[in-house]
């Protein structure tokens, strides 16, 4: 499973992303730290269509997070 410490090396890598168009976090053990990252590669990225991030241990903050970014992402 990932963890916040393998979601957040994710994050970082679809910041730079060119090619991905979707990605599936989904049935993981991410937490709130990694939504932080994951919602500042939200805003980042450009390619990224669609991303997956059910059952995982997010909590209200880190929904918010990730929510709050894709305000900020067109695609």
């Amino acid at each position: 499973n990932i963890t916040d410490v393998g979601a957040i090396a994710i994050a970082n890598a679809l910041m730079h992303n060119k090619v991905l168009t979707e990605v599936s976090l989904g049935e993981n053990e991410i937490g709130d730290e990694a939504a932080e990252a994951i919602a500042a590669a939200l805003i980042a990225n450009k390619t990224l269509k669609s991303i997956s991030i059910n059952n995982n241990k997010l909590t209200n903050i880190g929904v918010r997070d990730i929510f709050e970014a894709l305000k900020f992402n067109n695609t």
